[in-house]
């Protein structure tokens, strides 16, 4: 979310919200109080949810580059809990089974989008997020999971991809036995080859198995996949690791995520971004499986999405987060869509290993919830957490006019002020182009008319007085038949 403020002799000032417990960047405009304008249904790009068992009011939801927000009254309003350290880009958050009170975040997103943010390690709040401590893995770049002891509390497992965009040496699995005071990592393969996924066989903490992710973006492409990616199974506490090969895809594979099944904890599920298959599941904690489905709705875009959660209750019941909410009621050989008309993109999701009717899931749209098993889904639409390409003013008008371009939720234009009592709601602002928001701007000339752009160049004229907006070519409806050079 950024803010705007105004004073006098400074200006028009842009930050983020976090920057709010910079002392050194706002010392020289520490006298300017800010506010936020908005646009309050929005929406924002979510990376990590967790509930509490039995506790259908309390939430802690990561997001991409707004930190960590909790609600206690069923997401009726939120607490921004984590709004410092190093980054305000989240990658996992995990509450000890033994006390709930017990918190734990790892920064940097794990969906390596072009844009993501650098992590700057793992925090811990012995409090329920009142308060925080810095507990190491400072270089650890993105950080896709955090898993805890359910028995003993201080053995903490951290799942690091680490930052894709060069070779780094600190990619790997690793796990303290003192609460975050050190670290030994217990599983590294090379410095391409990060952590994707990090799952435990529920009552039973010997086994664990991680997937394995060789990738590398550069600013042109991504390099998704190697011989180096996989599955690996540890049956000793996380201390010794093996590769798992048997009915699994053939080097060379991608992303994948791994889930045991509550209810049946020898059964194991695996979304792997591979030729010839999406979904395979074991029946014996990994050692053998066997090719489910190769639905490639499941997994559209698997650097983005990649992901398995199975029902408490029923081990046949699975969801898989990719565009769309996919669910299958068979153990993954057919399957349909269940997000209900909710925001695209799915990357995060919890269910309430006490009541598996309860559900969090969290998109490029924000969080939605549901107490039905996905029969109906409630849309949380108050979480201030936006991503902004860019800014634009128009200020030869009272109130001056604030446009912006947001990460897949549109591009808003609203003002900077109401003359009511209440100040800027949601019903001041408009959406002048969908999609990926990007490129906004007021004509100077007429404040009515805005340019606005989104993904791949698409770019329209809009009138604020007929709500029109015209296309402005050159604009390609088609890349097929262009040649590269000529687009």
């Amino acid at each position: 979310m950024l803010f705007l403020a105004f004073a006098a002799g400074a200006g028009l000032v842009m930050l983020p919200a976090h920057a709010a417990a910079n002392k050194k960047v706002l010392s020289p405009l520490r006298h300017l109080k800010l506010r936020n304008l908005g646009p309050a249904i929005a929406g924002g790009r979510v990376t990590s949810v967790r509930g509490i068992p039995g506790q259908p009011l309390v939430y802690y939801v990561g997001s991409a580059a707004g930190g960590v927000w909790k609600t206690t009254n069923g997401g009726y309003s939120w607490k921004n809990v984590f709004a410092h350290g190093d980054s305000a880009s989240i990658g996992a958050i995990t509450l000890a089974p033994s006390n709930p009170n017990l918190v734990w975040v790892g920064t940097g997103e794990s969906n390596p989008r072009d844009d993501m943010i650098n992590g700057g390690g793992v925090y811990y709040s012995p409090d329920a997020g009142a308060t925080w401590v810095f507990k190491g893995l400072r270089n650890a770049g993105q950080i896709s999971r955090i898993v805890v002891d359910p028995a003993n509390p201080n053995i903490v497992f951290v799942c690091a991809l680490d930052n894709v965009w060069k070779p780094t040496p600190t990619r790997g699995v690793y796990r303290t036995s003192n609460g975050g005071k050190s670290w030994q990592r217990v599983l590294f393969l090379n410095d391409e080859t990060g952590c994707s996924t990090l799952a435990m066989q529920p009552g039973n903490p010997q086994v664990m198995i991680a997937g394995m992710w060789q990738v590398r973006r550069y600013p042109w492409k991504l390099v998704s996949g190697g011989p180096s990616s996989g599955l690996y199974r540890s049956v000793d506490g996380g201390l010794t690791w093996t590769k798992l090969t048997q009915g699994l895809p053939k080097a060379p594979t991608g992303r994948s995520d791994v889930a045991f099944a509550p209810s049946r904890p020898d059964r194991v599920y695996a979304v792997i971004q591979a030729k010839g298959g999406v979904l395979w599941a074991s029946n014996d904690m990994g050692t053998h499986w066997h090719l489910v489905s190769n639905n490639q709705n499941a997994d559209v875009r698997p650097f983005y999405f990649t992901q398995v959660a199975v029902s408490p209750k029923n081990p046949e019941q699975i969801f898989l987060l990719s565009m769309k909410l996919m669910e299958s009621k068979n153990g993954g050989k057919t399957m349909f869509y269940a997000d209900k008309m909710a925001h695209v993109d799915h990357h995060a999701i919890w269910i309430d290993p006490h009541n598996g009717n309860r559900i969090i899931q969290g998109n490029d749209g924000g969080v939605y919830i549901t107490h039905d098993d996905g029969k109906t889904w409630r849309y949380l639409d108050n979480l201030p957490i936006e991503e902004f390409y860019q800014v634009a003013v128009n200020d030869h008008v009272t109130p001056f006019l604030v446009c912006g371009g947001i990460q897949d939720n549109n591009a808003w234009c609203g003002p900077s002020s109401d003359y009511s009592r209440a100040g800027v709601n949601g019903l001041d602002w408009y959406i002048p182009v969908g999609g990926d928001g990007e490129y906004v701007v007021p004509a100077p000339t007429d404040p009515n008319v805005i340019y606005a752009s989104s993904e791949n160049g698409y770019t329209v004229r809009y009138n604020a007085r007929t709500t029109l907006a015209p296309f402005i070519l050159p604009y390609y409806h088609s890349q097929a038949g262009h040649l590269v050079s000529k687009l």
